[in-house]
């Protein structure tokens, strides 16, 4: 008797796993098994369905249609026109969420149609709607004018979305239209409902199956690149909000089996967007292993941190390292906002990893049981404050130079997010620095006074959530900088100094002294204090050195050197591996990863002190 056996079946294994812990996704691979064996042309048939999506009765319940009593007054074309170019110059390249070609000619077919009442049962509309007020955010100007108000044009889509069970069936456009809620969402700082909103438009697309293959083999080319970059764009939105809001993500990487994106004809470069991808991944990753790690043993929790370190490195080695070259031929000025948003992106993740020892060190500093300057100096401790501190740093080198490009998103998350988490690694620069000699201090420049200022350009501009994260960086620093002077003056070695030469010598951090956070505003050294500003052009110039010596703290040491490279003193590898993992799993911090959070954290333990 013939066999219907097929060997090129024993190529092939279903992995058991948690990716496999529902009966769904196990039909899914079995599916992708089932179709990879069979003829190109019989798998391109039909597309995936799901089992209940057969039943009868599964059916929307009511017709959708826009309000029109109280629909909004929308710009002319021409504005709508650059607003939606402005939303695609600070988010078109690095993510994607629409196809730009496509919605541009849809946005022109309903201007040249504005009387006609049946465009009111277009889902798009809803969508072009959202994406006008997302370009009213960008373009600083969200409460608009007697014309128009994006404000008005949000809460117009908000108020007239349909419910999830109609949108399941509305395939890609409900995805994307719940990703544009995020982006509002979290640019206008209401994180925890972006993270809803994203969390939600990554359900659609992992019920839709835009994560397996065997969700978009049967579409056309230019539908498989969009849906494949919509669903990149979903993860990496979710990973960040997640890091934000200190909240875990929808999905493990396992359960993803697409590939990353690819460059395709008619559709933007994919450079920028498959670095985003990989930044997200590690941020991901950065918050399951460090900011959990009562779910690692001291075993893995190494290794995998070395990983991630891996990660980062390589990713840095991916970013061009000036402003000046168009490495993605989007024209100069595109290219300098997306390559200054991955920067950005990088060094924010790069901070993550090192943050939690800064505070430990902050920590035993503050309490008095902190090494010397020297030990700190010597120490990989150390030498992770300063890489963290020198990450900080860049991040205010690139705020800077985009403000003075005006391309700094007034109401941008991730510029905010960048001048507020310098700000926070500053002070606890200044901490360490109180055990320091003069020459042995991190003292980064620019330092907290710029940082300052930038969260003080987004306040000025409309910014209230920069203005109240501004008030309590203030308000924090005015009590910390009383205790960094008595610090200093306990601390620093007295050795061939006397007692008043050294308190001649103790010096408030970066330049910024308590009285100078009156009612009034920032003080005066903050507002001119623009010492180690460099040109715009060299404002991402990466030595190797940061990430060389990054990557290499955590790589084990050779035996020979292995005392000159621990923490505190003369402790094996090992130990300072165990170290580095209790420093992780301390119980007298809770921390999450999400910056405002964790300053509230440091405030706890500064007012303990």
């Amino acid at each position: 008797m013939a066999s219907n056996f097929d060997p090129r079946l024993t190529l092939i294994a279903i992995l058991a796993g948690s990716s496999l812990s529902s009966s769904h996704t196990f039909g899914s691979r079995v599916q992708d098994l089932l179709g990879s064996s069979r003829p190109e042309s019989e798998q391109t048939a039909k597309p995936w369905i799901s089992p209940e999506a057969n039943q009868l009765g599964e059916v929307i319940s009511h017709p959708w249609r826009l309000s029109s009593s109280d629909f909004p007054k929308l710009p002319p074309r021409d504005e709508a026109q650059r607003l939606l170019d402005t939303a695609l110059f600070y988010i078109g390249q690095s993510q994607h969420h629409i196809d730009a070609r496509e919605f541009s000619d849809k946005m022109w077919a309903f201007y040249q149609n504005r009387d006609d009442p049946a465009q009111l049962e277009s889902l798009w509309v809803l969508e072009m709607i959202l994406m006008i007020a997302i370009g009213t955010l960008f373009d600083a100007n969200p409460e608009g004018n007697d014309e128009f108000s994006g404000v008005v044009l949000f809460e117009y889509a908000h108020r007239n979305v349909p419910t999830l069970s109609d949108l399941r069936f509305k395939g890609k456009i409900g995805i994307e239209i719940y990703a544009l809620f995020a982006i509002y969402l979290g640019n206008m700082n209401r994180k925890e409902e972006a993270y809803l909103y994203i969390s939600t438009a990554m359900r659609l697309a992992i019920s839709q199956k835009y994560h397996r293959v065997c969700g978009t083999r049967h579409l056309m080319q230019s539908e498989r690149v969009h849906n494949n970059r919509l669903w990149w764009t979903i993860y990496m939105q979710e990973r960040r909000l997640a890091a934000a809001t200190g909240n875990p993500p929808s999905i493990g990487d396992e359960a993803i089996n697409i590939p990353l994106p690819t460059d395709s004809p008619g559709f933007p470069p994919v450079g920028p967007m498959c670095t985003n991808i990989k930044i997200a991944r590690a941020t991901g990753r950065i918050l399951a292993v460090l900011y959990n790690p009562e779910d690692e043993s001291e075993h893995t929790f190494i290794p995998h941190v070395q990983d991630i370190v891996k990660s980062l490195y390589e990713i840095s080695q991916e970013i061009p390292s000036d402003s000046v070259t168009d490495v993605y031929n989007l024209g100069r000025d595109q290219s300098l906002r997306t390559t200054a948003s991955l920067h950005l992106m990088l060094f924010q993740a790069t901070i993550l990893t090192i943050r939690p020892i800064m505070l430990h060190a902050a920590k035993l500093i503050l309490s008095g049981h902190g090494p010397t300057g020297e030990q700190l100096q010597a120490s990989p401790l150390g030498r992770l404050s300063r890489t963290c501190a020198e990450a900080a740093r860049r991040q205010l080198k690139v705020v800077a130079t985009l403000r003075k490009r005006n391309m700094i998103a007034i109401f941008g998350f991730y510029d905010f997010e960048a001048s507020f988490s310098a700000a926070f690694i500053m002070i606890l620069a200044a901490i360490l620095d109180s055990v320091c000699e003069e020459n042995m201090k991190i003292n980064p420049k620019p330092g907290l006074p710029q940082a300052l200022e930038e969260l003080q350009h987004l306040a000025d501009h409309g910014n209230t959530y920069a203005r109240e994260r501004l008030n309590e960086v203030k308000k924090l620093w005015k009590v910390m900088a009383q205790k960094i002077e008595s610090l200093q003056v306990v601390n620093v070695s007295p050795q061939g100094i006397n007692g008043d030469a050294q308190t001649n010598r103790v010096s408030h951090p970066n330049g910024a002294t308590p009285a100078g956070f009156g009612d009034s505003g920032i003080d005066q050294d903050m507002v001119t204090g623009n010492q180690g500003q460099t040109s715009p052009e060299d404002f991402m110039l990466l030595d190797t050195d940061l990430w060389d010596n990054f990557s290499n703290l955590w790589v084990p040491m050779p035996e020979t050197n292995s005392q000159q490279e621990m923490m505190m003193a003369d402790i094996p590898p090992d130990d300072f591996y165990k170290h580095c993992y209790s420093m992780y799993n301390n119980p007298d911090w809770d921390l999450t990863g999400e910056d405002v959070g964790d300053f509230a954290e440091l405030g706890r333990h500064i007012q303990d002190s």
